[in-house]
């Protein structure tokens, strides 16, 4: 019998600020999560931080996806965790969203709109556009302050 690994992350606790902010996503992205399984790309910290996200929210029709090939096979806690290439195989057959974990979710995205994904299914919850303005002007008056060193 061939052991599966579990790569979840030892979270053990969790920002209230990206909780909320996470729940404030989930809310408008409501619809169109129920109606499809989300692809979390990015078995990593974060990818297992919005596992439990979703977990403590109810919804539970998640699968990992990750560039790693180490991880293919494995899964995070009871998520299993595929290939990109897997992903594309199974778009024909399967409703999904892809939710963008990683810190290149640029690249990532990129890469996801050149295989036609639509970009209605493709999720990135803290991309500038989503963080709270009181966050962005927090960090852009904390890089001035730098800038006039």
């Amino acid at each position: 019998m061939v052991e599966k690994n579990n790569y979840a992350w030892p979270v053990t606790s969790i920002n209230r600020e990206d909780y909320e902010e996470f729940c404030k996503w989930f809310e408008h992205s409501k619809d169109i999560l129920q109606e499809n399984q989300v692809a979390i790309w990015g078995a990593g910290i974060r990818g297992t931080e919005f596992s439990i996200f979703f977990k403590r929210l109810g919804y539970n029709n998640l699968v990992f996806v990750d560039s790693n090939a180490q991880k293919w096979g494995g899964y995070i806690d009871e998520f299993e965790i595929i290939s990109p290439e897997e992903l594309e195989a199974q778009r024909e057959n399967k409703k999904r969203v892809i939710l963008i974990s990683t810190e290149n979710s640029a690249g990532i995205e990129r890469e996801l709109e050149a295989k036609k994904c639509e970009k209605e299914h493709i999720m990135v919850p803290f991309a500038p556009h989503c963080i709270p303005d009181w966050f962005k002007m927090q960090a852009y008056s904390e890089f001035a302050d730098l800038a006039e060193v």
